[in-house]
């Protein structure tokens, strides 16, 4: 029992976990809260038919110059995992099939973003410097019509990847290493869709990393030598 319980406290310091996330909007007063800024005049329709889970999601409006919704009391950086769900609308692969950014490093001055873009058929980055745009590297990826995926961006020590996830949300679909972003680390976080493209719960989560601290590799080495004791006793006990 000794050494069972050692070897699993020692794989869980040595593995890599992310702590639970904590969900920064999901929409259920009816409305973004009272954190969040608008850049722009057409917000997402606030909803239950935008809802991934509870009663309220957002959808992307079909009108032109669809908003921008930002907040800098919430940060992603170095360390930190972005994700939010987001639901293709039924004219994926068409203009009218919609878009959703999850944005980070984000301020009034604008933002960069992972695009889930439906309409057409693609994972992107962008920079979004002044909430406009410039695209940057891009994958391949052919979407299902009305169909919920999770959009997630990794904050890396020296990488930022977006990652899609199935409906399960652990199925890893595509995955995309940021290249040339202007604004990264350690700032507000952004969503923005249009075109029927829908999102709920945007939640923010910091990952505990696979290399352990001192007092990790302490509780490690302690358990190691638990083990080798119990070893011990054990053949002590057969001879």
């Amino acid at each position: 029992m000794v050494r069972m319980a050692s070897l699993a406290a020692a794989s869980l310091v040595l593995a890599g976990t992310t702590a639970h996330a904590t969900v920064v909007e999901d929409f259920e007063t009816g409305a973004f809260g009272a954190a969040w800024t608008e850049f722009g005049s057409v917000p997402p329709v606030i909803s239950a038919a935008g809802a991934f889970a509870g009663s309220f999601g957002a959808t992307g409006a079909t009108a032109g110059g669809n908003s921008w919704h930002y907040r800098t009391d919430t940060t992603a950086g170095t360390g930190s995992v972005l994700s939010a769900w987001t639901r293709s609308s039924s004219t994926v692969g068409a203009p009218a099939g919609g878009r959703f950014y999850l944005g980070f490093g984000a301020s009034a001055a604008g933002a960069s973003s992972f695009v889930v873009a439906f309409n057409t058929q693609e994972l992107l980055f962008q920079n979004n410097s002044a909430f406009g745009f410039q695209n940057l590297n891009t994958a391949s990826f052919t979407f299902s019509p009305d169909k919920w995926y999770r959009a997630e961006v990794l904050f890396g020590a020296s990488s930022i990847t977006g990652n899609l996830y199935d409906s399960d949300g652990t199925t890893l679909l595509a995955s995309l290493v940021a290249s040339g972003l202007t604004n990264a680390n350690n700032n507000g976080i952004a969503v923005r869709a249009f075109n029927g493209a829908a999102f709920d719960d945007i939640s923010l989560s910091r990952r505990i990393g696979a290399v352990p601290e001192p007092a990790s590799w302490a509780m490690l080495i302690m358990g190691f030598g638990l083990a080798g004791a119990a070893q011990r006793r054990r053949r002590q006990i057969a001879a």
